[in-house]
């Protein structure tokens, strides 16, 4: 393994506790500012289970989301600092390029929660899904908490595919396969 790989290596796992935090923290303050039924900070420190399990439900999946969109992030850099060879953007640009793709990642993942816990509680005429969790009602938190969960696992390949056509691909070389 050589010192280039080594570094890299070293700073792709800084980054990606760094991202960590700020997707948790981030995601955190978003969706407790964007329900507007209730406080949700006040709730779980009522020790309302219903919101907190809804809650990091949220956090883990608006982390699974935006993690599955990282791959092709990290591919950009790894193969810029690590293949030298027919790079066609100038350094100043692969930073720019990685934070405006994650922008844009984290926020279709934070949007795609979002909008799918409201159309859920659109389809559901017989239960008000807020009113329920300000009760502390568990078994809404939980089915709540499934919704996001599908939601995340749909979206996340979606947002891969798109994270991937998005992303400028670097020019390593010729390969010919002999048949």
């Amino acid at each position: 393994m050589s010192l280039t790989q080594i570094f890299y290596s070293m700073f792709q796992l800084f980054l990606s506790v760094i991202i960590a935090v700020f997707v948790i923290f981030i995601s955190y303050r978003i969706f407790i500012r964007a329900n507007t039924d209730f406080d949700e900070e006040e709730e779980i420190k009522k020790g309302n289970i219903a919101v907190a399990i809804l809650l990091a439900v949220i956090l883990i999946s608006s982390a699974m989301i935006t993690r599955k969109g990282l791959y092709p992030i990290f591919n950009m850099l790894r193969v810029y600092f690590t293949v030298p060879i027919g790079q066609n953007l100038t350094s100043w640009q692969i930073p720019f390029f990685a934070l405006a793709y994650f922008a844009a990642i984290f926020g279709l993942s934070v949007t795609a929660i979002s909008f799918s816990l409201r159309l859920y509680g659109r389809l559901t005429t017989k239960i008000n899904e807020g009113k329920e969790l300000l009760k502390g009602n568990i078994a809404a938190g939980i089915v709540l908490s499934a919704v996001v969960i599908i939601v995340a696992m749909y979206v996340g390949d979606g947002i891969a595919v798109f994270a991937r056509a998005l992303i400028p691909q670097f020019f390593i070389g010729r390969m010919q396969v002999l048949p």
